[in-house]
């Protein structure tokens, strides 16, 4: 059996507020989730990596005419845990504790969470003094150490990761610096993705798109941030719902994470915007690459919707073959090319159209009495 993917808890609740329109402020029930999956990070909200708040339209009584208060917990793996399992053998999935608080005030929450963790993990309450210790010159930890001694403190912590001169080159800096330069200046939505489509990073131009803190993007599925009409369709969210099958993004995601690039094939992208439908011409660009032995997607998504409005129908006249414009102006077909999308045209005479006209020419010029082949060069 493959196992791809697990919940391994869920908690539906009532709604913590009445909200009946549309927003993206959803206020969230005083619930605080400890896991043995907590880490990459330096307080719980940041070191969360299992639990996210989804709709619940099973919930038909909730407020929200849409049914999209974000009222259910679910808890699951970012990743995987794709394994195979043998006859017989058995998974141990993380565990997560909820602590339901009774008031959303932080020191109360803050106490609850302190004897949460003493009844969990008791050994996290000897309340060690610790010293953080941002350097590694000789002298430095020597003098630090010292003083630990004289006021009390039991531990030194040394911090190896920080940026200083004797851990991270200029050179090195450097480059980190440029190479996120380049990729906040790139105009296109570029994101680093896993196989999931879950977000690790993006670019600058994406950033506007999202409006949203960082810590509350990343980790999450694309679908999800980006308000996918579809995200919400089934309560797993983004990737899950049937029409998640014919996704281009997902589907170029999963192409590229086997090893094959795929570049600028054409999609729809069907997006809400402030409660509305709103619909975006793309195309969506995958490669594949790893960082830290971790195989990862670089995601691109070329806003092409000016350009694929040339295929909307223009009203064009019959006759005079001029075009309306949104201004119920109308313009001849060349200006109202140059105008929209900046195209030229250069002119010239289709073979037959070159009979028709040199027709009416010979015509003319025998009216004239001028002889038919008098056009013809003489010897």
């Amino acid at each position: 059996v493959r196992l791809n993917h697990i919940v391994f808890e869920e908690l539906s609740t009532v709604e913590p507020d009445s909200v009946v329109d549309p927003t993206t402020q959803w206020e969230r029930q005083s619930i605080t989730v400890l896991s043995d999956f907590m880490f990459h990070g330096m307080n719980i909200s940041s070191a969360n990596q299992i639990a996210q708040w989804t709709t619940d339209e099973t919930f038909t009584s909730q407020v929200n005419y849409e049914l999209k208060t974000p009222c259910k917990l679910v808890c699951s793996l970012p990743n995987g845990p794709d394994i195979d399992l043998s006859p017989n053998e058995t998974f141990v999935s993380p565990r997560a504790v909820l602590v339901c608080h009774a008031s959303t005030e932080r020191e109360l929450r803050g106490r609850d969470i302190r004897q949460t963790w003493k009844g969990l993990a008791p050994w996290t309450h000897d309340n060690p003094l610790m010293l953080h210790l941002t350097s590694t010159a000789d002298e430095t930890v020597r003098t630090a150490i010292d003083q630990c001694a004289e006021c009390g403190f039991e531990m030194v912590i040394f911090s190896f990761g920080s940026p200083y001169e004797d851990q991270v080159t200029m050179d090195e800096r450097e480059k980190t610096d440029m190479l996120r330069a380049v990729f906040d200046a790139i105009p296109s939505l570029v994101f680093v993705v896993d196989q999931d489509v879950r977000i690790q990073e993006y670019n600058t131009a994406a950033s506007d798109l999202f409006m949203a803190e960082r810590m509350t993007v990343l980790k999450q599925r694309a679908g999800e941030v980006l308000h996918c009409l579809h995200s919400t369709d089934v309560p797993e969210g983004c990737g899950r719902a049937p029409f998640c099958k014919d996704c281009i993004i997902r589907n170029s995601v999963t192409e590229t994470s086997q090893g094959r690039r795929v570049v600028r094939h054409r999609t729809r992208l069907e997006l809400i915007r402030d409660g509305n439908k709103v619909e975006i011409y793309s195309l969506i660009t995958t490669s594949p690459f790893t960082f830290k032995e971790r195989p990862l997607v670089l995601l691109v998504i070329e806003d092409i919707s000016e350009i694929a409005e040339l295929q909307r129908i223009i009203p064009i006249c019959a006759i005079c073959k001029k075009v309306r414009d949104d201004k119920e102006s109308w313009m001849r077909i060349e200006a109202y090319f140059k105008n929209h999308w900046d195209v030229d045209f250069s002119h010239g005479l289709c073979p037959d159209c070159y009979k028709i006209e040199n027709g009416k020419l010979k015509s003319y010029m025998t009216e004239r009495g001028t002889p038919a082949d008098a056009d013809k060069p003489r010897r």
